[in-house]
């Protein structure tokens, strides 16, 4: 879980609920931002990756977020950072997928601030 002021008022959340799949095994899926005015109430929020979108379900991997080692007991994508750029006026956003790979999402800080 990651928290940091973006532009303006804004505070963000980056966060994966830890969702119950079969009793023991739990997914982290998918990777959300959450947004706030105050940094106690998050009242806007939008899924940045999930096992069920694309590029991680495609025609190749239909069943998403599958490791590729039997040693990946949590699937999806995990353990997010953030960092603001404001001089190129983005947000990137860096995380695991299966703890095997690392990700990097590039949001817009226009597209934010219009949430």
């Amino acid at each position: 879980m990651t928290k940091q002021t973006t532009t303006g008022p804004r505070v963000y959340l980056l966060s994966n609920p830890s969702v119950p799949a079969d009793g023991h095994v739990t997914t982290r899926d998918p990777l959300v931002l959450s947004l706030s005015f105050d940094g106690a109430t998050y009242d806007k929020g939008f899924v940045i990756a999930s096992c069920t979108m694309p590029p991680f379900s495609n025609a190749q991997q239909p069943d998403g977020c599958v490791p590729r080692h039997a040693l990946s007991h949590a699937p999806g994508p995990q353990y997010p950072q953030g960092l603001v750029r404001f001089s190129q006026g983005d947000f990137l956003v860096a995380f695991s997928n299966n703890k095997e790979d690392i990700w990097v999402a590039t949001i817009q800080l226009s597209t934010i601030a219009r949430l």
